[in-house]
């Protein structure tokens, strides 16, 4: 499938994009490093430490408080607070405090990283990605992850489960002001339970800010590099995304590779022409234009005394057949499906 958006990876829960960032993070800090920040943020569980942690795959798995506490980092701009379910205790003799929770915030993730996951998420939920849009039937800015983990085929067989059944499904959901973490077994469920539970929780503060060392950009999708859209390119294939300013880019996405043209015959008998020419060999183009406007070829215009024809090849060799005297070809490389997109023109006077 090639490159694709944080956006897409994240919405349709592409398990390789997530295994390959996690072994990057190894190869750059080492795994007891990882390790070291999973037991941090109480994302550890009693098993032991595998890439599979990428996707969820524990050996015991944790609590969905573990993980709404995970998931909070992304709203309080990279900031971890362990979960508590105690705020104080009081004395019922003389209301003495006898304990009192402080809370203490630790900076985790950075401030943009935690906005552009969060910002993915949100967009995640806005474009629907398989169904998970439901949960925001209040119209807020929501953002959510779902998970699953299958029964595998003979567990399925021998208990006579459905074939759709998960053994875990999993769902954990934000606004601005609040976080949640779903499990249920079993049943397809806990998306509607998000959906009602972050109804409940209207949204105080509806607007995220972005950070100041941020900047918004429009760039193209599926490529590789990062390149501002040119004029062919059509808005599906453009995505809003946020940069740190150093790292905006001011490059336009090159135009499409068109091969020269050259040594053109024309060979005439009795009512038959037969025109060949040369051409360079095709070059790749870092987007691809013919998924969009067709194959790359050759647009050939020949004119007789009343009438012009076109026609397209991918060949370099043609034969055609007129009762009229054929005065001038002209040999346009550029793209089957439209012919406003190619080259410069090669004219040739068989006269």
């Amino acid at each position: 499938q090639g490159n694709i958006t944080l956006i897409e990876a994240l919405g349709y829960s592409k398990n390789t994009c997530a295994l390959k960032t996690l072994e990057q993070v190894e190869n750059k800090i080492s795994t007891s490093k990882v390790i070291q920040y999973l037991e941090s943020i109480d994302l550890m569980d009693d098993g032991n430490y595998g890439l599979s942690y990428g996707i969820g795959g524990m050996t015991y798995g944790i609590s969905p408080v573990k993980l709404s506490a995970a998931y909070s980092i992304l709203n309080r701009d990279g900031k971890y607070i362990a979960p508590t379910t105690i705020k104080r205790i009081t004395s019922l003799d003389n209301n003495e405090i006898l304990y009192e929770h402080k809370e203490k915030m630790t900076q985790v993730v950075s401030e943009e990283s935690a906005f552009q996951i969060q910002y993915a998420l949100r967009q995640v939920v806005k474009n629907n990605y398989y169904g998970i849009g439901i949960i925001n039937s209040n119209n807020d800015d929501i953002g959510a992850k779902t998970g699953t983990n299958a029964y595998d085929k003979a567990t399925i067989k021998k208990l006579n489960y459905p074939s759709y059944a998960d053994k875990d499904s999993w769902i954990a959901g934000f606004n601005k002001n609040y976080t949640i973490a779903i499990w249920t077994g079993f049943d397809k469920i806990p998306k509607y339970i998000c959906k009602n539970i972050l109804n409940f929780l209207k949204n105080k503060k509806s607007t995220y800010e972005v950070p100041s060392s941020l900047q918004k950009q429009f760039i193209v999708k599926g490529v590789d590099g990062t390149y501002i859209p040119n004029k062919l390119v059509p808005s599906s294939y453009v995505v809003e995304g946020y940069f740190k300013k150093d790292e905006i880019t001011y490059n336009v996405l090159p135009l499409p590779k068109f091969p020269s043209v050259y040594d053109i015959k024309v060979f005439n008998f009795n009512d038959e022409y037969i025109l060949m020419f040369e051409h360079d060999k095709y070059e790749n183009d870092i987007f691809n234009y013919q998924k969009i406007y067709g194959q790359k070829g050759f647009f050939i215009k020949y004119k007789t005394d009343n009438k012009e024809e076109i026609l397209f090849t991918t060949n370099n060799m043609i034969e055609l057949k007129s009762d009229k005297k054929i005065r001038e070809f002209e040999i346009i490389p550029g793209f089957k499906n439209d012919i406003t997109i190619s080259s410069k023109s090669y004219f040739f006077n068989p006269s």
